[in-house]
């Protein structure tokens, strides 16, 4: 590993090989290689130690004289982080999977579980979990390739401009998704165009034989057949522009039919929401260039759960909660309220802030009101930013708490029994815990 990352070799006293490779020192085991990173809140240099006593004798670290033992190997990089991208380079390289990698403003999770689960029922498929999808979980990701692997689902988050491009480094996919333009992480750019532009690097590396598939219903996404391109383009969609489009579609019962076109099979999904019909039909897209009989993509995408925190359906003795507070975007809002309004019940959004607008915050906080309008009987706002929001209400019934302790105070004036309660905000703002609440 030394020499796939330009080390220097500061100690070479063990014989230990290596089997993983760990960046949390709690996870370490005999084999291990502990890769101390420097990251934004803890020094994984401070953990050295600890990782030794849990057996571990192979380390790489940026800093010197910071952990020496006389039965170990010790090799110093100026940065780490470089050295995990470099080392995930190298295990794609050896093993050499078909990989997919997708990317987009919404709906990028539930796209790459789909996706997988599709190709499950053919090859054998890795998949980044939970938020690795970006330049510490994607290497994460790769480590555990194998030979049997066959393909590799890649999820690739971008928050600023250029990390497409470091992830494509490690694993340049043969085929792309690119979901939809939308406005999340805006605050780090200067407009949707530069969003747009930043996506378009995850075909940096593409050749001839490389596909992407793009929301041919997206219209930053649609003018990319307008442009000088080299690889194959694939739209989806609803239009019948699209070379994969959803003919038709009903949602009853809690669960949504839809038919495409040049396929005379129904698909069923297990959730209420159009929107989610985009992530399928990328999944079928995908499984059709990989030759999944059409029996087999149907049965995936029937048996397709929600992750836990987006669009979960949560049934307790007096209420249905879809907790969808893993993050919070314009757009994904639009996706949760679409799925509330199907319900018969009595519907309650319970909303809170979006993180990182930067300067657009007023003005895209303002346009919320018209997306809950018809979609919930009754809507309660908590927080800092989407008092903006509460501020534009006029044609739905709400109220406003500046935080979750003063909406607990009032919870059981408020909800009802048999409500259907959509639990909706960025990560930072902790509303799982709202999700707990209720459940009590």
């Amino acid at each position: 590993m030394t020499q796939v990352v330009k080390g220097i070799v500061i100690s070479n006293n063990s014989k230990e090989s290596i089997t993983n490779i760990k960046i949390d020192s709690r996870k370490v085991n005999k084999g291990s290689l502990f890769i101390a990173i420097k990251g934004d809140n803890d020094d994984g240099h401070k953990y050295l130690t600890n990782a030794y006593n849990s057996g571990c004798r192979n380390f790489l670290v940026a800093k010197k004289n910071c952990f020496f033992a006389n039965d170990i190997n010790l090799s110093y990089v100026k940065d780490t982080k470089e050295a995990l991208i470099e080392i995930g380079k190298y295990y794609v390289e050896q093993y050499n999977p078909y990989i997919v990698g997708i990317t987009g403003s919404v709906g990028k999770t539930t796209t790459r579980n789909m996706v997988h689960a599709v190709l499950s029922k053919k090859y054998e498929t890795l998949k980044n979990e939970t938020n690795q999808n970006n330049e510490i979980g994607v290497p994460l990701t790769v480590f555990n390739l194998k030979k049997s692997t066959k393909d590799l689902v890649l999820e690739m988050g971008m928050d600023k401009e250029g990390d497409l491009k470091t992830l494509t480094k490690i694993a340049n996919p043969n085929i792309a998704i690119i979901t939809n333009i939308g406005l999340s992480h805006i605050g780090n750019f200067k407009n949707q165009d530069d969003i747009f532009l930043g996506k378009l690097e995850i075909t940096d590396k593409f050749k001839e034989e490389n596909i992407l598939i793009i929301n041919g219903d997206d219209k930053y996404l649609k003018s990319i057949e307008h442009m000088d391109i080299k690889y194959k383009l694939i739209k989806i969609g609803f239009l019948e522009s699209n070379d994969l489009y959803c003919e038709s579609y009903k949602i009853k019962d809690g669960k949504t039919y839809f038919k495409v076109n040049n396929i005379e099979e129904e698909f069923i999904l297990n959730t209420t929401s159009k929107f989610l019909i985009y992530n399928a039909l990328f999944a079928i897209q995908v499984g059709l260039l990989k030759e999944v009989d059409i029996a087999d993509i149907k049965d995936a995408l029937l048996n397709y759960k929600n992750e836990e925190k987006r669009l979960e359906v949560i049934k307790t003795d007096k209420y249905t909660i879809i907790n969808d507070c893993y993050n919070s975007s314009l757009d994904s809002i639009k996706c949760a309220m679409d799925s509330l309004k199907h319900y018969e019940n009595r519907r309650v959004a319970i909303i809170g802030d979006i993180k990182e607008l930067g300067h657009h915050e007023k003005s895209i906080m303002k346009t919320i009101p018209s997306i809950v309008k018809g979609c919930c009987d009754f809507a309660i706002y908590i927080g800092d930013n989407i008092k903006y929001a509460a501020d534009e209400t006029k044609d739905t019934e709400y109220v406003y708490f500046k935080t979750k302790e003063d909406f607990y105070k009032e919870c059981k004036n408020l909800i009802k029994e048999n409500d259907v309660i959509l639990v909706k905000a960025s990560n930072s703002c902790k509303f799982n815990e709202i999700v707990d609440f209720i459940k009590k």
